[in-house]
C-alpha cells in the first residue's frame, strides 16, 4: 500500500500476443535455415575458385556428361587472379 501511494499505481505489462511471436519465431527460423544454406554454397563457390586445380588449365567446356569437349587455354579473369581474392575472402571468414 504505502509502495502504490509513494511511486503511484503500477501498470500493468502490455498484453503479448504468444501466437503472433511463435509465428514470427518460425518464420525467423525459415529464414535463417535459408541463410544458412546460402552461406554454404558461397562459401563452396569461394572454395573452388581459391583451389588452384579449378582455374590452371585454361577455360574447359563440357558436354552433358561432363566430358571435356576442348579447352582453350586463354585466360580468364579468375586465372589471372589465381584465386586470391577467394582465398582473401575464406580467411576472412574463418576469422574469430
Amino acid at each position: 500500500m504505502i509502495f502504490g501511494k509513494l511511486f503511484g499505481k503500477q501498470d500493468a505489462a502490455p498484453a503479448v500476443d504468444v501466437g503472433a511471436l511463435k509465428q514470427q519465431l518460425s518464420q525467423l527460423k525459415g529464414q535463417n535455415t535459408k541463410l544458412i544454406e546460402h552461406n554454404k554454397m558461397m562459401i563452396a563457390a569461394l572454395e573452388f575458385y581459391a583451389d588452384k586445380k579449378s582455374w590452371e588449365e585454361g577455360h574447359k567446356y563440357r558436354d552433358d556428361d561432363d566430358a571435356t569437349i576442348f579447352a582453350d587455354n586463354s585466360e580468364s579473369a579468375i586465372t589471372a587472379d589465381k584465386g586470391i581474392v577467394a582465398q582473401r575472402a575464406l580467411a576472412t571468414l574463418k576469422k574469430p
